[in-house]
């Protein structure tokens, strides 16, 4: 048999095959769906991470599991951590508060100056932390929000700077004066007040919001 005559048999084979197909409604059906068997299961295959987090001995350990087991293990403190940055979002929104990049790309370098001042660098003390420079940005932003949510009410006194002074002699270079200091000691006067009205401040927001919590932990 020529080579023509098979390949002539050979198309009259398929053209035979592509009309019983057509013919049978049946068989046409099975192929589509023999096809979209095949394309899903090449998908899954490709796409496993996205169902499966890992695989024990053949067993598979699935992303639901896994998220069910992280539910138990912090799922309320990662789930208040989420409504109090809600809550925060909702007030600056309310009292038209906008942080700007250029207020977090300041505070980001005075952080990269401190520790490098330090021995260290940024990245290093992130990964030691488990946190990334976007967690960074998220936390700075939500502490300048809260700032200008709640400045306005921190005061700081000559007389707590002094007192603060004699206190806390010992955890200044030897010989230091309070004028030397006294820009630190506002700072941390400042913090621990505006952590303690926030405080307040969250509990009161939180009082007085129509919270609905969805899952039992």
């Amino acid at each position: 048999m020529s080579l023509k005559t098979s390949l002539n048999k050979t198309k009259e084979s398929v053209t035979s095959y592509k009309k019983s197909i057509i013919k049978n409604p049946r068989k046409r059906w099975t192929l589509i769906i023999g096809f979209i068997v095949v394309v899903i299961l090449v998908l899954a295959y490709a796409n496993m991470g996205i169902f499966i987090a890992a695989i024990v001995n053949g067993k598979p350990i699935t992303r639901l599991q896994l998220a069910q087991e992280l539910e138990k293990q912090g799922g309320k403190q990662v789930l208040d951590s989420i409504v109090t940055q809600k809550l925060i979002d909702q007030e600056a929104k309310k009292n038209n508060i906008v942080v700007t990049q250029q207020e977090i790309d300041n505070q980001m370098t005075a952080i990269e100056d401190q520790l490098k001042s330090q021995g260290t660098d940024l990245d290093t003390a992130l990964s030691f932390q488990g946190q990334t420079r976007d967690d960074l940005i998220n936390s700075l932003k939500m502490k300048i929000t809260i700032e200008k949510l709640l400045g306005d009410k921190i005061q700081v006194s000559d007389e707590e700077i002094k007192s603060y002074f004699d206190q806390n002699k010992d955890s200044f270079p030897a010989n230091s004066k309070l004028e030397d200091v006294k820009s630190q000691i506002i700072d941390t006067l400042t913090q621990s007040k505006l952590s303690t009205e926030y405080q307040n401040w969250l509990q009161n927001i939180k009082a007085n919001s129509k919270i609905d919590y969805l899952l039992n932990f």
